[in-house]
């Protein structure tokens, strides 16, 4: 494709069929998500074994398991910056080399100590790698494509997550809990490989970091190799963001809370915060709230494993409405948990009615955590877009640490099964009033012609990029 004078990258990217680029592209993003969701997922089944082989208490794992959530909150802090100031893919392979590195060392631990501190340095990485899967999906998807990409990543920590299951099931008790660090270890750095190989980085990014106009050129021939750029060319994007000065997209961190955004960034922190508590309670303390509601422990086991396959296919049911209601349709799709909970807050249920209700509070809530990370990342601009994204999910594994410290402060304090599980629906209440603010906000930005990317307040910035 011949190009003369200013070239749009948006019309190059948001241009692209389903070939060439836009598949191997996909296959990438979702290799890097699989073993996000397995290098995070796999302590759970390396556990067992671990236990019987070092002759530990089962409760000095609890730390291990809340390591990696810890080092993810450190994660998203730091990568957002990074992913800002030096590129989204150099922090998506930093992000990928940390977690495999960390979980090769894991098969020489000897202590329990040990394996808390592996794991923590672990979820730095694997923290990090999310938001920036979410970040380079938004920047290289079409516009059509966008929520769809988001979403497939999504989708793919949870495949990893049952891959580390079946990994855990098939060859641990072969090989010994090691073979499941040894694949942990050896495939993130295997795919960081790949990625410095295959994955480019983002036009976006190269544009309004003033990246030499060749690059940007280089990227969007392989988005389109029929675009061939004249030697007079000039890139831009009419996806760009104004600004109050040219100089706040030297601080991604700042710009959060400039303008416009600054209730945006407000609103996804409490919506992430909150959206994340109930899950988390309901994924670490089923067992003891099962036994609470007279369930029978297969019943609950039964629960958790549905309730898992509900949340994938939520997120991807969720796909088809995001494009047109964004967060207003998450806060519909939300709403569908809190009679659940009130059921299994103010009467007894069986085996079965526990199951149905589990898997549709696992359903609502596969909605809105896939519903919400997918659209995060197209309510920033790309200044500061990993940052924001960043930020916002560890806000999200904030809420994840601290929904199980509360529901066991309640349980410790006398309160019972049956009144925790009317206290969960407060979360998701306020995560719906939360999803719903978002939605009439986003629609506004979208009837003023304004909501790619949202503009902060005035004076436009120079042309990045010119051959």
């Amino acid at each position: 494709m011949a190009a003369s004078g200013t070239i749009d990258i948006s019309e190059i990217i948001d241009g692209q069929r389903w070939r060439g680029f836009l598949p191997s592209f996909l296959a990438m993003l979702s290799l890097m998500a699989v073993f996000d969701g397995y290098d995070f997922g796999c302590m759970a089944f390396a556990a067992p074994s671990i236990i019987r082989v070092w002759h530990v208490d089962k409760a000095s794992f609890g730390l291990v398991f809340a390591a990696v959530t810890f080092g993810g909150i450190f994660g998203g802090l730091i990568c957002g910056l990074v992913s800002d100031y030096w590129g989204r893919k150099f922090a998506a392979i930093a992000a990928l080399l940390v977690f495999g590195a960390m979980s090769l060392a894991t098969v020489g631990a000897k202590n329990v100590p040990e394996l808390m501190i592996l794991r923590f340095l672990a979820g730095i990485g694997i923290g990090a790698l999310m938001p920036m899967l979410l970040t380079i999906a938004v920047e290289f998807a079409p516009q059509r494509l966008r929520s769809a990409l988001a979403m497939t990543a999504i989708v793919g920590v949870g495949l990893g997550i049952m891959v580390a299951g079946i990994v855990g099931a098939t060859l641990v008790p072969t090989f010994g809990w090691k073979i499941i660090f040894w694949i942990a270890g050896i495939g993130p750095i295997v795919i960081a490989v790949l990625a410095f190989f295959i994955l480019p980085e983002s036009p976006r990014f190269l544009l309004i970091r003033n990246r030499p106009a060749s690059r940007i050129a280089a990227v969007l021939r392989r988005i389109d190799p029929r675009f061939v750029p004249p030697a007079n060319a000039v890139f831009t994007d009419r996806n760009k963001i104004v600004k109050s000065e040219a100089e706040s997209a030297r601080v991604p961190a700042a710009m959060l809370f400039r303008g416009r955004l600054a209730p945006i960034t407000l609103l996804l922190w409490a919506a992430f915060l909150v959206g994340y508590i109930t899950p988390s309670i309901f994924v670490t303390w089923v067992p003891t709230l099962g036994e609470g509601l007279g369930v029978a422990p297969k019943f609950a086991a039964l629960a958790v494993s549905i309730g898992g396959i509900g949340l994938i296919a939520a997120s991807i049911l969720i796909m088809t409405l995001l494009r047109r209601f964004g967060f207003l349709a998450i806060s519909l799709w939300t709403l569908m948990a809190v009679p659940a909970l009130a059921i299994l807050g103010l009467t007894q249920v069986s085996n079965i009615e526990f199951v149905v209700l589990f898997v549709i509070v696992g359903f609502a809530g596969g909605g809105s955590q896939g519903g919400t990370s997918a659209m995060v990342g197209q309510l920033y601009p790309d200044e500061c877009r990993g940052t924001g994204v960043s930020w916002a999910l560890m806000m999200s594994r904030i809420g994840a640490v601290l929904g199980p410290i509360l529901a066991g402060l309640l349980l410790g304090r006398g309160v019972s099964v049956h009144n925790l599980f009317l206290f969960m629906a407060a979360p998701v209440l306020l995560f719906v009033i939360f999803a719903f603010l978002l939605g009439l906000v986003h629609r506004y930005l979208l009837r003023a012609g304004e909501a790619r990317p949202i503009p902060l307040v005035t004076r436009e910035v120079p042309d990045a990029a010119k051959i």
